[in-house]
Order: C-alpha cells, then sequence, then structure tokens
C-alpha cells in the first residue's frame, strides 16, 4: 500500500513501525531529486518516504475591507487584529502552518528546543 503523509509525520510513523524501508532498486526516478530534496531532516536517507509534493501556504488580505487599505508589514495584524477585524481573520487549523508565523511574531527561534518558548507559541495559537 502507498500512503501520503506529511513530513512531520514520517519520523512518527517509523518509531512506531508503520513503514516499510522502500526498495531504492525500485525507483529508478530517485536520483531525479532536487539537491534541496535529496536529504531531508525526517528521512534523510530516503528510507521511509519520497518527496511527493512541495508548496507554500500564503496569507492575504482585501484591501478593500481594510481601514486605510493597508495592514502593518508585520505578523501582528494577523495575531493582534485591529478591532474592526477582530473575527475575521481565517487561518488554517493547522499546527505546521501556523507554529513558524507564531515564533516570527513573539520573536522566538523557529527551531527552539525549549519547553517554555514551545509553550508561548500554544499559548498563542490555543
Amino acid at each position: 500500500d502507498v500512503v501520503v503523509p506529511s513530513d512531520s509525520f514520517i519520523e512518527i510513523f517509523v518509531k512506531e513501525g508503520l513503514l516499510q524501508k522502500l526498495d531504492k532498486s525500485q525507483l529508478p526516478s530517485l536520483g531525479n531529486l532536487k539537491e534541496n530534496f535529496r536529504t531531508l531532516g525526517f528521512d534523510p536517507g530516503h528510507d521511509y518516504s519520497i518527496p511527493y509534493l512541495w508548496g507554500t501556504t500564503g496569507y492575504s488580505y482585501d484591501t478593500a475591507k481594510v481601514p486605510g487599505g493597508r495592514l502593518e508589514e508585520s505578523w501582528k495584524p494577523f495575531f493582534e487584529p485591529p478591532a474592526e477585524l477582530k473575527g475575521k481573520v481565517v487561518a488554517l487549523n493547522s499546527i505546521e502552518e501556523l507554529f513558524i508565523p507564531a515564533t516570527y511574531y513573539l520573536g522566538i527561534d523557529e527551531c527552539t528546543e525549549d519547553a517554555r518558548e514551545a509553550q508561548k507559541v500554544l499559548d498563542l495559537l490555543l
């Protein structure tokens, strides 16, 4: 069977024994991966996974609905919207999409391993 988990689940699935090692001899196109996808932290040797797709999430706003037509160029309007926009900000319900923007907003290193800093991010998001 083929499964398509997000990158954040590969390491978990491997630790739980839920994935089999890939037979790379059956994957001749593996050598065609772009350089930046060849050594990914969650499965550096591609023993259990191969990148399937890549994308980004954009955040935008309708200038016609914003007083003055512009927002401050920071994460502040997203996490602390002005009164007239409270309750009107929408985001994907995904920690993977919001953790890094929250670290930027809070001034925390996005790769923090400090439990207190991670808790600050979670407190902001929850």
